[in-house]
């Protein structure tokens, strides 16, 4: 059974039962106060698991405490935990299969401590110094939230941060959606938070997103946070990950968490400022939806949505790009209807 779950998880997930039970849970006891909390949740690999571990293990800073979150996606990461149980500060609990940001929620509510990093599975190798640059970042600035500049965005973040030493996280996600259009930061991995603060608002990820899900979060943290700061002194390296689904019914099952998760960023963003913004960052969701190889009706029903919703792409005059790219005879179509032909 453990073999089908892991091999199918992606597509009956969303019918299987969903749920926050822990199964085991082993927390060290320490009088320790780490400073860090580092939550590894949901890998699919026990390599993947193991690498990482090894990667926080050699970290220049050490007050740190490593929160291991098993879904059930798989049955050897209670395995590869076996062979780091006698470290004081590496904490594994496993969880009834659910969702990843279910996973997520428990690692913040169980981490100890006083801010908190993600480590994706999609990490390769961190730099040495991660974890002491964020940290140093964020306890000197007195920063709720920092931001690590990486490959993607480096240049763009250098220019916001040198016009303005404190941005709010409404202006930089913005700006980061005008300039990064659907490929803005989503990774995890590039944030360390502050836990009072993520307490303070509630900030949690919504159970329910099953695809999607940092998005959607980063949006709700950086509704709130007031000031960001960024740190360029380390960086990851990710793996080169390019997910093709052979199986339709896997296939439509992303699409419909996709669709879903697209629908819940416009109600967020409905009565925000940055209204505009946050419809155009769903514009390019949608547009990246419909070049995926869907069933026609799945595709046919996107690209309806994004000619009803051009206005979603008022901040950036594309549009038109976007529709002859994605269907010819519907750009045609909506130059008809505006009486340009």
């Amino acid at each position: 059974m453990t073999k089908n779950l892991n091999e199918t998880k992606d597509v009956f997930v969303d019918t299987v039962l969903i749920s926050d039970d822990i199964l085991i849970k082993n927390i060290k006891t320490s009088n320790i106060n780490y400073k860090i909390s580092v939550i590894l949740n949901s890998y699919r690999k026990d390599t993947n698991l193991i690498n990482n571990i090894d990667n926080l293990l050699s970290q220049t800073y050490k007050s740190f405490e490593i929160i291991i979150i098993d879904d059930l996606s798989t049955d050897s990461m209670e395995k590869a935990f076996d062979s780091y149980k006698n470290y004081e500060n590496i904490n594994y609990i496993k969880k009834q299969l659910g969702s990843k940001s279910a996973a997520k929620n428990i690692g913040i509510d169980y981490a100890r401590g006083e801010y908190i990093v993600f480590v994706e599975e999609n990490i390769e190798k961190l730099e040495n110094n991660y974890l002491e640059a964020m940290y140093h970042k964020i306890n000197s600035t007195h920063s709720d939230v920092v931001l690590l500049g990486n490959d993607n965005n480096l240049e763009f973040m250098k220019e916001k941060f040198l016009q303005n030493s404190k941005i709010s996280g409404v202006e930089l996600i913005t700006s980061e959606i005008i300039y990064a259009k659907n490929k803005i930061d989503s990774t995890l991995s590039s944030f360390i938070f502050r836990k009072q603060f993520l307490n303070i608002y509630n900030l949690r990820f919504n159970a329910d997103i099953l695809y999607g899900e940092n998005i959607y979060f980063k949006l709700k943290v950086f509704d709130k946070v007031k000031k960001i700061q960024l740190c360029t002194e380390t960086n990851y390296i990710k793996k080169n990950q390019f997910k093709k689904y052979d199986n339709k019914a896997i296939a439509e099952s992303s699409y419909m968490r996709m669709m879903m998760t697209i629908n819940k960023i416009e109600d967020f963003v409905e009565t925000r400022d940055y209204r505009d913004a946050g419809n155009l960052l769903c514009g390019y969701l949608y547009a990246e939806l419909a070049s995926k190889d869907l069933s026609r009706e799945s595709k046919n029903k996107i690209l309806g949505i994004i000619a009803n919703k051009k206005h979603y792409f008022k901040l950036d005059n594309i549009y038109r790009k976007i529709i002859v790219q994605l269907s010819p005879k519907l750009f045609v179509k909506s130059l008809m209807n505006s009486g340009e032909v």
